[in-house]
C-alpha cells in the first residue's frame, strides 16, 4: 500500500471518529464531504496516481455512505455499492486506471 492510500485511509478513519463524536445526519454528510476534499488534496500532490479515477472510486464510496446517512438508500444497498466498487478495483480494470504506472 502506497503512502498516498495510507494517508487517505487515515483521513477516512479520522472522519469516522469525528462522526462518532458528532451525531447528526447533516453533520455526518459534512464530515464525509470534508474527508473527500482532504482526499482530493492528498491525491493532487502525487503524480503517480491517476487523479480522475481515484476520485471517482472515492466518490462512489463516500457518496453511498452519504446516501445511507441521509436515509435515501438502505444500508444493505449502500454496502452492496461499496462492495461493487471494491470489486471493480480489485478484480476489474480499476487497478490499472487508478495506478498511473
Amino acid at each position: 500500500m502506497s503512502v498516498v492510500w495510507k494517508a487517505i485511509f487515515v483521513a477516512m478513519v479520522c472522519g469516522s471518529v469525528l462522526k462518532y463524536f458528532f451525531k447528526g445526519t447533516l453533520t455526518g454528510v459534512g464530515i464525509d464531504l470534508a474527508v473527500l476534499f482532504v482526499a482530493y488534496f492528498i491525491l493532487r500532490r502525487f503524480h503517480s496516481v491517476n487523479l480522475k479515477w481515484s476520485l471517482i472510486f472515492l466518490t462512489v464510496i463516500k457518496g453511498s455512505v452519504m446516501l445511507v446517512n441521509l436515509e435515501i438508500i438502505n444500508g444493505v444497498l449502500g454496502s452492496i455499492i461499496v462492495i461493487g466498487a471494491v470489486g471493480w478495483l480489485v478484480l476489474g480494470p480499476g487497478y490499472k486506471m487508478i495506478s498511473a504506472e
